[in-house]
């Protein structure tokens, strides 16, 4: 193959890869067989003509584009566990705000308890101390 028809096929590819960057990734209807298609119908009119070496590394470089990542981490069981997560908070929250009131209720009838005892308190040494001024008179 020349010189001059391989750069024209680089430059094509090139050209092509730029132009149908992230086709097929969230469209429907394009997949990665319609891009290599195109680009290997567009480099043999272009003027030149690719081995079947070259066609196949394009197809390669193609494929590679549109392989999913397989590294990466499942979305949809993250946003489960997270799920899960706020669940179980929720769950914590209804059973902190349970002792709460609970806590609460049991300090009102303690307060409640202590008035008593105090007015109770106030009521015998007032008696006591009026029985000890009639005695005292008499």
């Amino acid at each position: 193959m020349h010189e001059s028809t391989r750069s024209g096929i680089q430059g094509v590819r090139e050209a092509l890869s730029r132009r149908f960057r992230g086709v097929g990734a969230g469209r429907p209807g394009v997949s990665g067989h319609v891009v290599v298609a195109a680009l290997a119908g567009l480099t043999l009119v272009s003027g030149g003509c690719a081995t079947q070496g070259d066609f196949l590394r394009l197809q390669e470089k193609v494929a590679e584009h549109h392989r999913p990542d397989r590294g990466a981490p499942d979305p949809f069981a993250r946003i489960a566990q997270l799920a899960s997560e706020v669940d179980t908070l929720r769950q914590e929250v209804r059973d902190l705000k349970g002792e709460l009131e609970v806590a609460r209720r049991e300090s009102t009838d303690a307060l409640e308890e202590a008035r008593m005892a105090r007015a109770a308190v106030a009521a015998q040494s007032s008696g006591m101390a009026s029985a000890g001024s009639g005695a005292a008179a008499g």
